[in-house]
């Protein structure tokens, strides 16, 4: 089986300590209580920043929350669980992309680092990813493991089946395509003496 996965509240535990400071950086240094939606998933959408505020942002914590972050705890044991049954891992993740898709090389290495610390290699990696759907279908994704609940959504209306976690975490699988059932047809237009007559098949998937 081949198994997508996202990095960012997944495999590294960077998604929390983003959240305590977004709340830090809204309270002390915006001096207000500009959150819109704590259960968006991008900051950016879950506070009412300006682009400049967003870039503030970025430019001060990016990086240091980037290079503090570790493995999930828990990661490296279901890792070694799957990979010794046989699956594979493919990384489909946005690491390292600001609000305005500049990318930060510097995240790469950071993960690249936690995870060579943790001995976890994947099987292939594709950063700087905007459309996880796209590149499920093109590695053939069994399933894709991810935070996002937008990118579940995406996946699950676009041919992708979805399972979701009482405790809120989802992974997703594509379901292949069923392929053509025709029915026995029915006579759609008769024929007559000089003119051939026309039979519709319907499928029944």
């Amino acid at each position: 089986m081949r198994i997508g996965i996202d990095l960012d509240g997944v495999v590294i535990d960077s998604e929390t300590t983003f959240r305590v400071y977004e709340e830090l950086y809204d309270l002390i240094d915006l001096k207000g209580n500009n959150l819109v939606n704590r259960e968006e998933p991008k900051f950016k959408t879950r506070y009412n920043w300006t682009r400049e505020q967003q870039k503030d942002f970025t430019d001060k914590y990016f990086l240091s929350v980037s290079r503090s972050s570790h493995l999930m705890p828990g990661f490296v044991e279901a890792y070694k669980y799957l990979k010794n049954q046989g699956h594979e891992f493919v990384v489909i993740t946005a690491r390292g992309l600001t609000p305005d898709d500049d990318f930060m090389e510097e995240m790469e290495a950071d993960a690249k680092r936690i995870l060579n610390e943790g001995n976890i290699v994947f099987n292939k990696y594709y950063w700087k990813q905007t459309d996880k759907l796209a590149t499920c279908k093109k590695e053939n994704i069994d399933i894709m493991i991810d935070d996002d609940y937008k990118i579940i959504e995406k996946l699950s209306t676009n041919g992708v089946k979805t399972y979701t976690c009482s405790c809120g975490d989802s992974y997703t699988e594509i379901i292949k395509a069923t392929g053509h059932s025709w029915d026995e047809g029915k006579i759609t237009t008769e024929p007559t003496c000089t003119t051939e007559g026309v039979k519709t098949f319907t499928c029944k998937n």
